[in-house]
């Protein structure tokens, strides 16, 4: 694709940490370096990614808090920028794009990062309950859907009543030769810079669909001989009851929640071994970002994206959901002296590169269209 001096618009909620956000601000980057004009157009500019933005991304601030009621601020950068099209994430800015694209030229291109049908099942307010039937009125609207698993394009086309042929799948910018380099920076926490056993890294927001509480049921379960410990980086709702649970356990000596960090990937290319614990997934980066790290892992078999990344198991044992002795079974059995290792071969598909140059030939071919 040739370069425009338009800007391509990449339109999301915040830079708050999340899977979503942490793509946006890859891909971002990614089409940035390749030299076009990108916007990151944000509903509040606000978040712990905000300082990762690179020089030559530009930051919209909307000033309107929640993506909802973005409508008419959008419409107005429209008018002022004229973007060559927009590229949104996560289903308030999808519905909000989509909207915008019937009042202007600017065409949408929704991406989806997740199960729509357990985001419809596990929605917890009247706000989540009422947006799947918005969804599925207007995603079928939008010049293109773009799934980043295939898990999660079979499901949302089960989900949305649409031929499976409508949405493309891109995976996620994840790799990069930065997140290398960051990679191989000093970790910070001292049972990663002084170990006196193996060390076990999680990382993700403290919510519910990670399911800490899981990991922390397994872990309790791991022979005391082995001497093992384990950090989860991340902030969430439910700090507390993890806190307590680990009290209960009594592993407070053992189990360490540090918050979030500001170079995740030095800590987890120092552990033994990384673990997804989640009951669903789009596309987990930071699984991904583990084996770019050259760490073994462990993940649940959740819908969707880990039996995808690593490929039935090749790369990484693949437990049920939900399961804490399978989980603490697996978990043992990659501290073990020969760990089922990835290779290049697992992380290559999610590099930068691979993925810009999927967004920019979806982008050629809508604009293509009449």
């Amino acid at each position: 694709m040739s370069l425009s001096s338009r800007p391509i618009a990449l339109f999301t909620q915040n830079l708050e940490v999340g899977g979503a956000e942490r793509v946006m601000l890859n891909l971002a980057t990614a089409l940035a370096d390749l030299g076009h004009r990108v916007d990151l157009v944000l509903a509040s500019a606000q978040g712990e990614f905000l300082n990762s933005v690179p020089v030559n991304v530009r930051v919209i601030d909307l000033g309107v808090g929640t993506p909802i009621r973005a409508g008419k601020a959008l419409q107005a950068y429209y008018r002022k920028e004229n973007p060559l099209i927009t590229i949104s994430a996560l289903n308030q800015p999808n519905v909000v794009a989509i909207l915008a694209q019937k009042r202007s030229k600017v065409k949408a291109i929704a991406t989806i990062h997740t199960s729509l049908s357990q985001e419809a099942k596990n929605a917890n307010s009247l706000r989540l309950r009422i947006m799947p039937y918005i969804v599925k009125a207007l995603y079928a609207k939008a010049d293109a859907l773009v799934a980043v698993s295939e898990g999660v394009a079979q499901d949302a086309c089960e989900f949305l009543g649409m031929d499976r042929s409508k949405i493309r799948l891109i995976f996620n910018p994840i790799v990069s030769p930065d997140s290398l380099k960051r990679a191989a920076e000093p970790a910070t926490h001292p049972w990663l810079t002084q170990k006196s056993g193996p060390v076990v890294v999680a990382a993700g927001r403290l919510m519910p669909p990670k399911d800490f509480a899981l990991l922390l049921n397994a872990f309790s379960k791991l022979p005391k001989s082995l001497n093992a410990r384990l950090i989860i980086f991340g902030e969430g709702d439910l700090r507390a009851e993890l806190t307590q649970q680990i009290a209960s356990l009594g592993l407070q000596e053992s189990i360490s929640l540090p918050g979030f960090s500001k170079n995740v990937l030095a800590e987890i290319s120092k552990a033994d071994l990384f673990v997804l614990s989640s009951k669903w997934e789009g596309l987990p980066s930071v699984l991904i970002e583990a084996l770019g790290c050259g760490v073994p892992v462990v993940s649940t078999d959740c819908k969707s994206g880990p039996r995808e990344i690593l490929q039935g198991g090749k790369f990484g044992p693949l437990v049920p959901v939900g399961d804490a002795d399978q989980l603490a079974k697996a978990i043992e059995r990659q501290l073990s002296p020969d760990p089922i290792r990835a290779t290049s071969e697992s992380w290559e598909p999610f590099t930068f590169a691979a993925a810009a140059q999927q967004y920019l030939d979806l982008v050629e071919e809508c604009l293509a269209r009449k």
